[in-house]
């Protein structure tokens, strides 16, 4: 478990390496974009999408720096979804494999406990909420989901 000391110096840390929020996100744009791996992304105002990875036009479009303004107002997945890139709360890697129902089931859910927000937030309230889960057996498959990831 990580002491809150350590907690706030990760933040510091992120905060010198990206500089503020969007940065990171832009950062995490551009590194789903260049590697076409698959990932979660989870909004503020609808459901997740899972296993998705950025569409392949949008991704050289966006590596290419055209019409970025236009781009970042669809962000498009592999899904055939496009959203704002406002709207993109989180993007969480997951293997191209998927995980598995072993995975799934080896996965330590006390992990979920941690404190890892800034004001003592745990993993599984900060996943409770990017995935909005309506259950407790939902929240839990999100939580071993995002472990064995």
């Amino acid at each position: 478990m990580m002491t809150d000391a350590e907690i706030a110096a990760m933040h510091v840390r992120m905060t010198e390496i990206f500089g503020s929020r969007d940065k990171h996100l832009l950062w995490h744009l551009v590194h789903y974009a260049r590697t076409s791996q698959k990932f979660d992304a989870t909004f503020y105002d609808r459901e997740p999408l899972l296993d998705v990875a950025l569409d392949k036009w949008w991704s050289n479009e966006f590596l290419c720096g055209r019409r970025l303004t236009k781009l970042l107002k669809n962000v498009a997945f592999s899904d055939g979804t496009s959203v704002h890139v406002s709207d993109i709360w989180t993007m969480n890697y997951m293997p191209d494999e998927g995980v598995s129902i072993k995975e799934l089931n080896d996965a330590n859910i006390e992990e979920a406990e941690a404190k890892i927000g800034l004001g003592g937030e745990t993993a599984r309230l900060m996943l409770r909420n990017t995935y909005k889960c309506r259950s407790a057996a939902e929240e839990d498959w999100f939580i071993r989901r995002w472990i064995a990831s």
